[in-house]
């Protein structure tokens, strides 16, 4: 068992030192630590179950390693759903997973009640039992993690670098200040000195240094109605919980808060010097924010639904099996999305103009997307006014008015459909014939990564995590186009907020309620508000017929199902 005084015990039985890649030869070498078997169980120096197992999933098209941190997710259910008649059975625990992972996709055949001595739990459709525990490390990017293991790993890097054709610079070295920065500007090591440092790399890019620690607990039961909006914006949910954003239970100074939603929520942070410390109730609340009552979770939750299908979900995280020696290949499918035609990337950039959280184009991203549209001849053949390098190009946006920004964007529309409908962000491996996630549009350059992790690095000075954690740039001018008006922006006053000036603020009534309709609503191949009928609506006269929230917010696309589904698609004629 753990030191209580150990750092690194954070949460039951979860220690780095028991996340070592499988060695068939002597997986505990020697007992001086754990593994994680071919399963994804997560075993101790004895080779034992800590019942934790590595999910992995699909990710987040504006959650990849491209946007600066990249996450490792592991689910434990109550020590009941692990045993048969007072006895340890895994084959029962797998079980009691496969079943919670067909009721959370909302697949049919999914018994009443779980198995084991959790026989009388019922299977509720939508939630999760009472007892389980996500453990989510979010780790910084490391372009040489790709799961090395062996005595010639050092922290995440090989020291003297290099495999042919690798992007091996900028990782943790050997002996980088805790806190600090890596020779290369690189985030230094921070899962421990000695042990699991010493002896692998994670996969995926994960960097053995965290930015965050992150865990939920769900501790009692909910149903629909308890976790429902309020109708009434004054009233609150059972027992005080639900329905307004104010009545959040938590302690001061002990890292926890209750989400209103039946988890209790616990994170840790980086102080200055890089070590981990617990966060504040502030900090908290944005952990609040994603885990509440949000579209996309499934009982508060973002990960499970969207697990790989069989064996491919149940290990580390691993954004395609990212390999340093060929970064520009993965081994990750795009999936069709549950009861759908299309695959979950291809809906992405088939709704999106920028790729990142902000709504700004990523350049791994924009440059892929061009390789695409030269090699295609869209610019004739979709009649673009404007070149490519305008169409792609955030910079000039910033000061451009409202006329000129939507010339370029729905050009720039045009193309990301035709990239989307064309899956060219697919490629086709000669091996196997078949049809993968292109790497250039989940993993940065060394230029990028290091640049992501100087940026957060000012954060982490600040300690400033309460504000927000993202820094756009430093360089003057670096906030995007997404926050610069366009000429039509009206500030907090009433006044016309000049093209090109950052926005500071926005009308607001007199509960505080900002009064600025969204404009997010569905539109036709013009980019002209819709009714559902397909006509087109005039939003400022009559925006309740538009398909689409205008008022307060939400997407047009009102019914967007989060689960992956497990039939891969490939590219259109291959």
């Amino acid at each position: 068992a753990e030191s209580p005084d150990d750092e690194f015990a954070l949460f039951p039985a979860l220690d780095p030192n028991h996340l070592f890649p499988h060695d068939e030869a002597d997986p505990t070498s020697g007992g001086e630590h754990g593994y994680v078997d071919p399963q994804g169980f997560v075993r101790d120096t004895a080779g034992r179950h800590t019942g934790w197992r590595a999910v992995n999933f699909f990710p987040y098209g504006i959650f990849t390693p491209l946007t600066g941190s990249v996450s490792g997710i592991y689910i434990r259910l109550p020590r009941l759903f692990m045993t048969d008649g007072g006895s340890e059975s895994i084959d029962t625990y797998m079980a009691n997973l496969a079943l919670l992972e067909g009721n959370i996709k909302g697949q049919t055949g999914v018994g009443p009640f779980y198995l084991g001595d959790a026989s009388t739990v019922p299977v509720r459709k939508g939630f999760y039992p009472v007892g389980t525990e996500f453990a989510h490390p979010l780790h910084y990017v490391d372009l040489q993690a790709d799961g090395e293991k062996g005595p010639a790993v050092k922290g995440a890097a090989r020291e003297g670098a290099a495999r042919e054709g690798a992007v091996r610079e900028g990782a943790v070295r050997e002996g980088a200040a805790r806190g600090g920065v890596a020779r290369d500007g690189v985030a230094g090591q921070g899962l421990g000195a000695g042990g699991p440092a010493a002896g692998y790399e994670f996969p995926g890019t994960r960097a053995k240094r965290l930015k965050e620690m992150r865990y939920m607990y769900k501790w009692r039961d909910v149903t629909l109605a308890d976790i429902a909006p309020a109708e009434d914006a004054d009233a609150e949910g059972p027992e005080g919980l639900g329905g307004s954003p104010e009545a959040v239970i938590g302690r001061e100074g002990q890292g926890w808060v209750e989400n209103g939603a039946g988890w209790i929520l616990a994170a840790f942070i980086e102080d200055r010097r890089g070590d981990l410390r617990t966060q504040t109730t502030e900090e908290l609340m944005q952990c609040v924010g994603c885990h509440g009552n949000v579209g996309n979770t499934i009982d508060a939750v973002w990960s499970f639904q969207r697990k790989l299908p069989g064996d491919l979900g149940w290990g580390e995280m691993d954004y395609g099996r990212y390999d340093a020696r060929q970064p520009q290949r993965t081994r990750l499918r795009d999936y069709r999305r549950q009861g759908e035609e299309q695959g979950e990337l291809e809906f992405f950039y088939h709704s999106v103009i920028g790729a990142d959280l902000y709504g700004v184009m990523p350049r791994e991203i924009a440059a892929d997307v061009a390789r695409h549209a030269r090699e295609q001849g869209l610019p004739a053949r979709l009649g673009l006014t404007h070149s490519l390098e305008d169409i792609l190009d955030d910079e000039a946006l910033k000061e451009a008015g409202a006329e000129e920004r939507r010339s370029r964007l729905l050009e720039r529309q045009a193309i990301m459909r035709d990239y989307a409908a064309t899956r060219a962000y697919l490629y086709r491996d000669p091996g196997d014939g078949a049809h993968y996630v292109r790497g250039a549009i989940l993993y940065p350059d060394r230029e990028t990564m290091k640049a992501n992790t100087h940026l957060y690095r000012k954060i982490v000075l600040d300690q400033s995590f309460n504000l927000g954690k993202d820094v756009f740039g430093a360089e003057s001018g670096h906030i995007p186009f997404t926050f610069r008006s366009d000429g039509t922006v009206r500030d907090a006053e009433g006044r016309i907020i000049p093209a090109g000036a950052i926005i500071t603020s926005r009308p607001y009534g007199e509960d505080g309620v900002g009064t600025t309709p969204t404009g997010i609503v569905a539109v036709n191949a013009a980019g002209e508000p819709i009714d559902r009928d397909g006509a087109p609506v005039d939003i400022s006269e009559h925006p309740e017929r538009a398909v689409g929230h205008v008022s307060s917010g939400g997407t047009f696309f009102t019914l967007y199902n989060p689960i992956l589904g497990d039939v891969p698609v490939g590219r259109p004629g291959e």
